[in-house]
């Protein structure tokens, strides 16, 4: 899993998440089909959110996302714990947790 760098990275139209920061993004593929993880941290809320999905080719990470309760909250522990969770199903690798500012 690697760390994302940009700052811009956004959950974009769904509200409430206006002040996430991008910390950690992870995908897989086989053939057509794929999975991906992403998780922010909110510092209004001091707390990490993640989204975990997978589909074919027709559709992509995040596509029908239209709400802040479809994402899994946590604390740093408990996003880390996911990352691990989902490295270990799709034989990928932890390599960053970028620690917000």
């Amino acid at each position: 899993m690697t760390a994302i760098e940009e700052s811009q990275e956004q959950v974009v139209g769904v509200e409430g998440t206006e002040d996430w920061i991008a910390v950690a993004h992870d995908s897989d593929s086989e053939g057509w089909d794929w999975s991906a993880i992403s998780f922010y941290y909110s510092p209004s809320a001091r707390r990490y959110f993640w989204y975990r999905d997978g589909g074919c080719s027709c559709n992509w990470h995040m596509d029908m996302v239209s709400g802040i309760g479809e994402f899994e909250d946590g604390d740093r522990q408990a996003a880390i714990a996911e990352a691990q969770s989902f490295s270990t199903e799709c034989e990928t690798e932890v390599r960053a947790f970028k620690e917000p500012k």
